[in-house]
């Protein structure tokens, strides 16, 4: 078992994915498409959707930067002009079955919100699960590599 997570412990993860032509697409200068959230989410390696006038977000911000060293990007959704903010939230809902801010995603997996960071916090697994989703696109490359030498 190669899973770095105890038996005990319950992760659920959402891995966003892209299929080659949207990758090779530009950016598209709307911030609020699913398509451009899932761009950011693919190219940046740890991202947080979050509200600026959230303490407990800002705290959060803070622990990941700190704490854990991650090369976070924070996104303020409520920074958003007019009803944007709305579509920003609504289009994360859709990505990942989860509704309210802060999402949380690391190497193109949705981590979680507040409670799922915290938790993972608490029982000292944020250095495991960020070594754990971020290897596991290498996995797959290399037996896809594996798979074309053969």
């Amino acid at each position: 078992n190669n899973n770095p997570f105890p038996s005990s412990s319950f992760i659920t993860t959402t891995t966003i994915t892209t299929s080659i032509e949207q990758q090779q697409q530009p950016i598209q200068r709307s911030v609020t498409s699913i398509q451009s959230i899932t761009q950011q989410i693919l190219r940046l390696p740890a991202v947080l959707y979050s509200n600026s006038k959230s303490s407990s977000s800002r705290k959060l911000e803070t622990l990941l930067r700190e704490i854990y060293g991650l090369p976070l990007v924070t996104f303020y959704v409520d920074r958003i002009g007019n009803e944007k903010p709305k579509l920003v939230e609504y289009n994360l809902e859709q990505l990942t079955a989860h509704k309210g801010l802060p999402y949380l995603f690391i190497c193109g997996t949705f981590i979680g919100s507040k409670e799922h960071i915290l938790n993972y916090h608490k029982q000292k697994q944020i250095p495991q699960l960020v070594e754990y989703v971020c290897n596991k696109e290498n996995k797959k490359e290399t037996i896809n590599l594996k798979n074309i030498l053969l």
